[in-house]
């Protein structure tokens, strides 16, 4: 290529477009052009001259890792359909990372992604409100390492949303059959049973009040 080399090439497409499989087919292969391309995230090099049986590999696991994607996108895709349908708020973690998030779930928040939770919250840990008996972080105990030692258990946690109201929660965590680092939380909402008196009355109170 004239006045370009593919590095700067592939730089360029994948600033434009960053899900795009790039093949490098170059004479070069100094350590300092390779490190270059897999900082880009070019998908395979090739050095000169290739032969059919090369490209032809390298092809079909480009078209084979096209392919992952497009049933990933569909998975998550029919996922996110699935968590939509559920009346609790639902939230998928890969280890302690929020993957997916139901639509109810952005809206208690009034946030339009989780990144866009994360911007603004932080994480869930630091939404779950201290009260007796319920699960929220502790000087020596993270809620989420305590949820996944007992997973399937219900705990009761309270959350306080957009509006600043409170809400009380029934929330369990359960793994993924035969995926140990991810995990599906939900959130029911028991709020209209007032049951939040029975654990810490006083804070309950004050609850009612800030609410108001």
């Amino acid at each position: 290529m004239p006045h370009r080399d593919g590095i700067s090439l592939a730089k360029q497409v994948k600033a434009l477009h960053p899900e795009t499989i790039v093949i490098v087919m170059s004479a070069f292969d100094d350590k300092e052009y390779l490190l270059k391309g897999i900082e880009l995230g070019i998908f395979r090099f090739l050095k000169k001259p290739v032969n059919v049986s090369q490209l032809s590999e390298v092809l079909l696991a480009a078209i084979k890792a096209i392919k992952r994607e497009e049933n990933s996108e569909i998975f998550y895709a029919n996922l996110s359909d699935v968590f939509n349908y559920q009346s609790a708020l639902v939230v998928m973690m890969e280890k302690s990372k929020m993957i997916l998030a139901s639509q109810r779930f952005l809206d208690f928040f009034n946030v339009e992604s989780i990144d866009d939770f994360i911007q603004k919250r932080g994480d869930i840990g630091s939404c779950l409100l201290k009260h007796d008996g319920f699960l929220y972080n502790e000087a020596d105990k993270n809620w989420f390492e305590v949820a996944h030692r007992h997973q399937d258990k219900l705990f009761h946690i309270k959350m306080m949303d957009a509006k600043h109201v409170m809400s009380h929660f029934i929330f369990k965590l359960h793994s993924v059959p035969e995926k140990p680092d991810f995990s599906i939380l939900s959130f029911d909402d028991i709020t209209e049973l007032d049951l939040l008196d029975l654990f810490d009355g006083k804070k309950a109170k004050e609850d009612k009040a800030l609410s108001n």
